[in-house]
Parts: structure tokens; C-alpha cells; sequence
């Protein structure tokens, strides 16, 4: 699978799951352009944005290893 493809992808199964990442005073914007994925993250606690970032990162090596086993 292209890089390209496979950012969709990731993108396509990650965005139900922003508005559900909104906590107080947290938010995960995702976008992607041709092969380019893109995760924003902010928050007011340093240990929220952690658990985000480490739980986004995450679901990106589950998806790509899915990909790559059902390519």
C-alpha cells in the first residue's frame, strides 16, 4: 500500500475518535494531505497530553500492522 493510501487510511479509522479524545481542556485535531498524516494535540495537563499522544501512537502501529497484514 502507497504512503499516501495508507495516511487516508489511518486517518479514516482515527476520526470518530477526536471528538471523543475532547476532555476538559483537551483536543486531538487530525488532518492529512497526500502522504502526510498529521495529529495536533493540546491540553492543560501535562499527563493528559501524554496519555493522548501515547494512545494515538498506538492506534497508528495497530492500523499499519493491520494494513500490512491484510495487504
Amino acid at each position: 500500500m502507497s504512503s499516501s493510501n495508507l495516511a487516508k487510511v489511518v486517518y479514516n479509522a482515527l476520526q470518530p475518535e477526536a471528538p471523543a479524545s475532547r476532555t476538559l481542556g483537551s483536543r486531538v485535531q487530525i488532518s492529512v494531505e497526500e502522504n502526510l498524516l498529521t495529529l495536533c494535540f493540546s491540553s492543560q495537563s501535562t499527563a493528559t497530553l501524554r496519555a493522548l499522544i501515547n494512545s494515538y501512537l498506538r492506534w497508528v502501529m495497530t492500523i499499519r500492522d493491520v494494513v500490512a497484514v491484510v495487504d
